[in-house]
């Protein structure tokens, strides 16, 4: 199975503050990667949010994972913002 290499522009940002609170990214195709927290493993695809809705949005691979994974109830998780990280890690920003 081939996986795409581009990365969304904005995983970097996004995923910048995983480390300061206390997690850990692992990367994983064909999904983006793992993200640990206090909760366990967290099976995660950053996407940009002015992409959510495009036809070309996810690889073919990662439509077929996510159809898997709806079957059986896996969960997994589409961050599009550093929200998105925050709210997941359980965590949240102050003022």
């Amino acid at each position: 199975m081939r996986h795409a290499a581009r990365r969304d522009a904005n995983e970097a940002a996004i995923l910048s503050g995983v480390d300061a609170l206390g997690g850990l990214w692992i990367p994983a195709p064909p999904f983006d990667g793992w993200l640990w927290n206090r909760s366990g493993w967290q099976l995660c695809e950053v996407k940009d949010p002015r992409k959510e809705g495009w036809r070309d949005e996810f690889t073919p691979e990662q439509v077929l994972l996510m159809a898997k994974l709806r079957e059986r109830r896996i969960p997994f998780h589409v961050l599009r913002t550093e929200t998105d990280v925050l709210a997941l890690m359980g965590a949240r920003r102050s003022a």
